[in-house]
């Protein structure tokens, strides 16, 4: 898992944009070649779905990792954010392919059950989010940070493609003098 954190910048905003960028591309080259709606549908469905699921995983591997550098005796809890960002991939992958129109269930049905599961993915992301903002900044100060400290890691994290060229080369920063 230390991959990740090794990585260049640039190499990991290629890993969570190229999804995204070629999630774009699926509408007009499927004017031009004529694909039908549904398939088109599809593939970008599941282009997006890849680019969440990057996302995700980049959150989830950073915090692993930051998490085994940080040596203090009351972080955050490894556990609760490993199992909260499990449920948000799980759950990703759940509404891509509610969106994708690949469910056998009428979408009156599962509406009523996607909004709560929605709430709470979106809750566990930014507590993964939180979790790494602070362990990043713990790591860095060398003392457990306060939300006033981090939250400026927090906002990058959020915004991660701006993010991951400032976060990043402090993220292997930490890496390399451990």
């Amino acid at each position: 898992m230390n991959f990740i954190a090794k990585m260049k910048h640039w190499q990991i905003f290629m890993f969570v944009a190229a999804p995204f960028l070629l999630a774009f591309l699926v509408i007009p080259f499927s004017a031009i070649f004529r694909i039908q709606y549904d398939q088109t549908m599809i593939i970008l469905s599941l282009l997006l779905g890849i680019w969440i699921i990057s996302l995700l995983l980049y959150i989830l591997l950073i915090g692993i990792t930051l998490d085994k550098i940080a040596n203090f005796t009351n972080k955050p809890n490894k556990n609760i954010f490993i199992i909260l960002m499990i449920y948000s991939i799980c759950y990703s992958l759940f509404f891509i392919t509610i969106i994708s129109g690949l469910n056998p269930l009428k979408n009156q049905d599962i509406m009523s059950i996607i909004f709560p599961l929605h709430i709470f993915s979106m809750i566990c992301n930014f507590y993964g989010l939180r979790y790494n903002a602070k362990l990043l900044v713990s790591i860095e100060r060398n003392e457990i940070a306060t939300a006033n400290y981090y939250l400026g890691e927090f906002i990058l994290l959020w915004f991660i493609p701006i993010g991951i060229w400032i976060l990043q080369p402090r993220i292997n920063k930490i890496v390399e003098n451990d």
